[in-house]
């Protein structure tokens, strides 16, 4: 489950039937502050796209990325923006106007070896007429998974959600409404 999937931008269609959308401008700021923050910054227009019949298969769209993620010794805490807006909006069109992700995750290293992971995170999507296709309104996902190993042992358990109407657009997000617990075992001797 990702909020930002990169490979969302310039692309129409799923498959073998992906096709190319212009880009018109865009920058990309990313990089360490300060020794323990790292920072991301993204921005990028795209230009409207027609098939080969003329059929419209995308709106001119800014996508709007933000990222910051300060590291605490072994340990990691974030938070993320995303946002995709229509900047050019000819009335009777049946996209999403806009769709906005956001979400916090920390990484915390117990002990050395121990690691507790998680993430919350929510979408908004707007209420669109009928002949929009895809989930509406707000939803959440969330994920906390805690990891132990040793030299004999690597333990894992965790839980994740994902919503019915969570909707990350600029994302990745493989099926929606389930909730899916794991539990691992694995016995890996390290001998010196």
């Amino acid at each position: 489950i990702d909020l930002f999937f990169s490979r969302n931008i310039g692309l129409s269609g799923a498959g073998g039937t992906l096709l190319p959308i212009d880009i018109l401008a865009g920058s990309r700021l990313s990089g360490k502050v300060a020794g323990s923050w790292n920072l991301g910054l993204l921005n990028i227009q795209t230009n409207d796209a027609t098939d080969q019949s003329g059929r419209l298969l995308s709106l001119d769209t800014n996508f709007t990325a933000l990222r910051a993620q300060r590291e605490v010794g072994r340990s990691s805490y974030g938070a993320i923006f995303v946002g995709k807006y229509v900047t050019n909006d000819p009335a009777g069109t049946t996209f999403n106007k806009w769709n906005r992700a956001y979400g916090v995750d920390a990484n915390w290293q117990v002990s050395e070896g121990q690691r507790l992971s998680t993430y919350l995170a929510r979408t908004d999507t707007p209420e669109t007429p009928d002949n929009v296709a895809g989930p509406r309104g707000s939803d959440w996902s969330a994920r906390g998974f805690y990891d132990f190993r040793n030299r004999l042992w690597q333990v894992g358990a965790g839980v994740t959600r994902v919503g019915q109407n969570f909707n990350p657009e600029v994302g990745f997000l493989p099926r929606r409404n389930f909730i899916r617990p794991e539990m691992r075992i694995f016995f890996q001797p390290q001998p010196t």
